[in-house]
């Protein structure tokens, strides 16, 4: 490291669940321009491979947004509890 400090490159859960979820719904809003441009499944494994994706890209999203959701409002509570002791 430059200077002798050392740099925390530990990148943490709280950073990374945001990222996963704005993944998941972007997969989600690209599929339909993607199965436009590239056209139909040629094979039943692409097909099933197409699915797949979705399925998971929209589970992964829902089940982000909840757990997103669940943690901003535990953080919130938590925030506001300490207001209130002071």
């Amino acid at each position: 490291m430059a200077g002798g400090a050392e740099a925390n490159d530990e990148v943490k859960l709280d950073e990374l669940l945001p990222w996963l979820e704005f993944a998941c719904w972007t997969a989600l809003v690209l599929f339909p321009i993607l199965q436009y441009v590239n056209g139909p499944s040629v094979s039943t494994e692409q097909a099933v491979m197409r699915t797949c994706l979705v399925i998971g890209a929209t589970l992964g999203a829902i089940v982000l947004r909840l757990v997103n959701w669940r943690r901003q409002r535990a953080a919130t509570a938590a925030s506001d509890a300490t207001s209130k002791d002071r």
